[in-house]
């Protein structure tokens, strides 16, 4: 009876030996995440020499340009992809007044005037403002000058510089978003 007993004492010893081992793993887990897991918060970034940094509660990427802070919503390996043809590089820039006018193209808009401006461009048009009390559109880039504009397509998505106009266009404001990141990279010679 003695053995009988013994094995199944060892047997039900044997059970508990796996359902233990698994437990001590998960606790063990746990503790060794707190303690030495992930406690950074911010995650960098480098592309081309510039040290991105992910700003936790703004969900956003700063590097520094020029001594300024710069935000991003995508990183540069994201928006690469991102069709840019032509030049954005002018004196001075204004905006196409015959434009979609969202919440997302007029955030882009200073976004985009901030980066022109401390890069010693001019912006001849405050949003919201015409300029000589006059519509601007297309029609009146130069190669001084060039007109910015933001256009909904479904048919192409990218930056485009049709004799001067250089026209952001998109289908959705995630896409809006990230051309704006794309001109913002391109323009400040990130990319």
């Amino acid at each position: 009876m003695r053995t009988r007993l013994g094995k199944k004492e060892r047997k039900n010893k044997t059970k508990l030996i796996m359902p233990l081992f698994i437990v001590f793993i998960m606790v063990f887990s746990v503790i060794a995440f707190s303690f030495g897991g992930s406690n950074n918060t911010e995650q960098d970034y480098e592309y081309n020499g510039y040290e991105f940094e992910l700003d936790q509660k703004n969900q956003i990427f700063t590097t520094n340009i020029y001594g300024q802070e710069f935000g991003f919503h995508t990183l540069p390996d994201q928006v690469t992809y991102l069709e840019v043809n032509g030049s954005l590089d002018y004196p001075s820039y204004a905006w196409n007044e015959d434009e979609i006018n969202s919440q997302v193209t007029l955030y882009s808009k200073q976004v985009i005037n901030y980066a022109l401006i401390s890069k010693g461009k001019i912006v001849e048009e405050s949003i919201g403002l015409t300029y000589n009390s006059e519509s601007v559109s297309c029609k009146d880039a130069t190669p001084e000058k060039a007109i910015l504009s933001f256009e909904e397509s479904l048919d192409s998505t990218g930056i485009f510089n049709e004799n001067n106009c250089i026209i952001i266009r998109a289908s959705s404001d995630q896409d809006f978003i990230m051309l704006k990141d794309r001109f913002l990279y391109e323009i400040l010679g990130i990319v």
